[in-house]
Parts: C-alpha cells; sequence; structure tokens
C-alpha cells in the first residue's frame, strides 16, 4: 500500500501557522517530524532523514491498521469496523515483533533444568514391540531410551564417502 502524498496541505492548518509566522512551506505531517529531531536535540540533518522518518511512520500506522483489521476479522466483524481495541490488542502485537527480546540465559537455564529433569519414557527393547507386554515380559526387560530410525535414515549421517586421492606419478 503505497504512503499518501505528504506534500497533501490543510488550509485551515495553513492559515493557523501563517498566523503564528511558523508556516515554511511544509506540510503538517513534514513539520512535525522536524520538531520531533528538534526535541530531540538534532538541529542538522540531511534531507532524506526527514522523508525516510515519514514513510517509516506511514507504513507503521498502515501495518497496525491492517492488523487490527484482521482481528475485527477473527472476532467475526467486518474487516472495516475496527474498534479501539483491535487497535490496541495489533499494537501490542507489533510492538512484539519489533522489539522482541530474546529469553535470559538464567530463563533458559531453569527450562531447561525442568525439561531434562523428566525422565524418558519406558519402552521395549530393541524387536519387543507393545505386544511383549501382554505376553509377560518382566519390568526388568524394559529398557529406557530414544528409538532412532535406521542408520541408512538417519540424517546426522554423512552422506558421503572421501575419495583417496591418488598420487600422481609425475612428481616435479
Amino acid at each position: 500500500m503505497a504512503a499518501p502524498d505528504a506534500r497533501k496541505r490543510r488550509p485551515d492548518r495553513d492559515a493557523e501557522q501563517q498566523e503564528a509566522g511558523q508556516d515554511d512551506g511544509d506540510p503538517e505531517d513534514i513539520t512535525m517530524i522536524k520538531n520531533v529531531l528538534k526535541s530531540m536535540g538534532v538541529e542538522e540533518f540531511e534531507p532524506g532523514v526527514v522523508d525516510t522518518l515519514l514513510q517509516y511512520a506511514y507504513r507503521h500506522v498502515t501495518d497496525v491498521v491492517e492488523s487490527a483489521a484482521v482481528i475485527a476479522g477473527q472476532a467475526r466483524r467486518e474487516r472495516k469496523d475496527v474498534t479501539y481495541d483491535d487497535l490496541k490488542l495489533a499494537l501490542r502485537m507489533q510492538q512484539g515483533l519489533l522489539q522482541g527480546h530474546p529469553p535470559t540465559a538464567e530463563t533458559l537455564k531453569a527450562m531447561a533444568g525442568e525439561r531434562n529433569g523428566r525422565p524418558l519414557p519406558v519402552v521395549a527393547r530393541p524387536g519387543q514391540g507393545p505386544a511383549s507386554r501382554v505376553v509377560g515380559l518382566d519390568k526388568k526387560d524394559w529398557q529406557t531410551y530414544v528409538r532412532l530410525p535406521a542408520e541408512d535414515r538417519c540424517t546426522v549421517m554423512p552422506n558421503y564417502r572421501p575419495l583417496k586421492l591418488k598420487e600422481s606419478r609425475e612428481n616435479p
């Protein structure tokens, strides 16, 4: 979706800006971006900076509104009937996507400890399926192990054989 023309001017705002002596010929959105930059202490910048920030703002707003429309559709409403709650949820989703942080090392260690603390499932020895329980296989004959596919089907096995290099008969 293309960004709306940033050069559009609003006559009512133009008159207000001219009266206040703030009219420098820029549309309202560009003036707002410049004011944000000035408030952050940025006095000098290349002309493309304002256009880039304006495109980013339009893209971000468009993404949030489109996500809100999808949320409205999931709520079995018309996509054009976007509510304030839809916008809030869409904004939270966008922020999560843009500013997602990976879990800390401590969190990962705790999760791994919890997962690795669980015992492996008890299964029959190879060649003895679940039917062997019925025939009276003792508990001591059961082992805990991980079933792996046959060696020719394992993806961790190398699928190549190195060739022996033949020494050339012509040694310089």
